[in-house]
């Protein structure tokens, strides 16, 4: 298991899980600023000059020419402005914790100011209901009370 510094996903990548959503709820500010947070590696995908390498081929490569000198595109970002994937993740995890109500306000709090003194149970089973592929049709609520009886 990788460290919480260690831990990145790609748009593509995110399903929801439950290590996806904790790492989106601690980044939500970021999300939520139209930026996608930065790769470990220190890669920045925000600055799209960043996303190209002008170095020398991979060294497995061996050869001369052109081919192995120019630049070349690691990263696209599509047909979309940079801001709209972060935007749509920040908006799905906003929309899930909603349903949540003070719960789900609380769980907020606790990643926006890491306040030890909320009630980590709350929290768990906030991010237990918001993860996942798709949103729930049950209530919040309603859910809690199946999960208590099993």
């Amino acid at each position: 298991m990788s460290s919480d510094k260690e831990k990145w996903f790609s748009y593509s990548a995110i399903r929801f899980t439950a290590e996806q959503v904790e790492w989106i709820l601690q980044n939500l500010t970021t999300f939520e600023a139209g930026r996608w947070p930065k790769e470990p590696s220190g890669r920045d995908l925000e600055n799209p000059d960043s996303a190209y390498s002008t170095g020398s081929a991979p060294e497995e490569l061996t050869g001369t020419g052109d081919y192995f000198t120019k630049t070349y595109k690691v990263y696209s970002t599509g047909d979309k402005a940079s801001f709209v994937k972060p935007a749509l993740i920040a908006a799905e995890i906003t929309a899930r914790m909603d349903m949540c109500g003070r719960d789900g306000e609380m769980c907020r709090q606790y990643y926006e100011a890491e306040r030890v003194e909320l009630e980590i149970s709350v929290v768990n089973r906030v991010k237990a209901y918001i993860s996942g592929w798709n949103r729930r049709t049950i209530s919040y609520w309603d859910w809690c009370r199946r999960k208590r009886r099993s």
